[in-house]
């Protein structure tokens, strides 16, 4: 799982299907902590065995993990990204 987002601007070039992955998490059940990497192309990250062909990687984040939430923690955090403006268009993927 991950997000897709259009015209994403990597150093002043516009990037289509750019893919968001989160790839560090840590916690426990009343706070985690997680970042992610964003790659080119979903193609690109899922290719990315070594985690080294990211084109940037995120400070780290936190939430409170729903416990009663359908979504698990993972989807919790992806549904975090895309409340914030610069991933508000980004869908799952």
């Amino acid at each position: 799982m991950g997000l897709q987002i259009n015209n994403y601007i990597y150093k002043g070039i516009p990037l289509q299907n750019a893919y968001i992955k989160v790839v560090h998490i840590d916690g426990n059940k009343n706070k985690l902590y997680f970042n992610f990497e964003i790659y080119a192309s979903k193609e690109i990250a899922d290719a990315d065995i070594s985690n080294q062909n990211y084109l940037e990687i995120s400070g780290m984040f936190n939430i409170v993990p729903d416990l009663n939430s359908n979504d698990n923690f993972i989807k919790q955090m992806y549904e975090y990204l895309k409340n914030l403006p610069a991933f508000q268009d980004a869908v799952d993927c």
